[in-house]
């Protein structure tokens, strides 16, 4: 799918948008930080991001996360859903985001605690509306390190020396 330069001129930007307002994941992590393990659900496009938010979230935070399709969660792993399991969903307008915002109010109809990484209003980590969807996978991936940082800090870790993670990988 080609985009336009105008549509590629909005990636850097969003991302500025992003790092210069990194209070609001700073509240989301507020909200989760004695949680034992999280779910990130997406679709699509922006699938990729929530397998990276849920790593960096294991990563960085020593928080139990997974990372599911909204239409393979929906189909039995929603049953764990509680308000003690925090639920990240990221969505950006397109094909998707009409099932990202079906399984959120569905998880909420369970009692289940979700934030979001959206380009709607009243996302708790917005990223721009005028980036195509799967541009919107670049402010999105900084949003979920933000809230991977911002949880380190919330529980006194080092983001920077995560426990047990090398960044050297043995081969033979």
């Amino acid at each position: 799918m080609p985009w336009s330069e105008g549509d590629w001129e909005t990636v850097p930007r969003s991302v500025e948008d992003a790092l210069a307002d990194p209070a609001q994941a700073g509240q989301v992590a507020a909200g989760i930080v004695a949680a034992r393990a999280a779910v990130v659900l997406a679709r699509g496009f922006l699938f990729g991001v929530a397998l990276e938010a849920a790593l960096k979230l294991q990563d960085t935070t020593s928080l139990l996360a997974w990372a599911d399709s909204t239409a393979d969660f929906r189909h039995g792993p929603i049953a764990v859903v509680d308000s003690n399991l925090p639920v990240l969903a990221i969505s950006a307008t397109g094909p998707t985001a009409a099932d990202v915002s079906e399984i959120t109010r569905d998880i909420r109809a369970r009692g289940g605690h979700v934030s979001t990484i959206a380009d709607m209003p009243g996302a708790d980590l917005p990223i721009p509306s005028d980036v195509p969807e799967a541009l919107a996978t670049v402010p999105a991936t900084v949003r979920a390190q933000q809230l991977a940082f911002a949880l380190a800090r919330h529980r006194g870790l080092d983001a920077d020396s995560p426990a047990g993670l090398s960044k050297i990988t043995a081969t033979v």
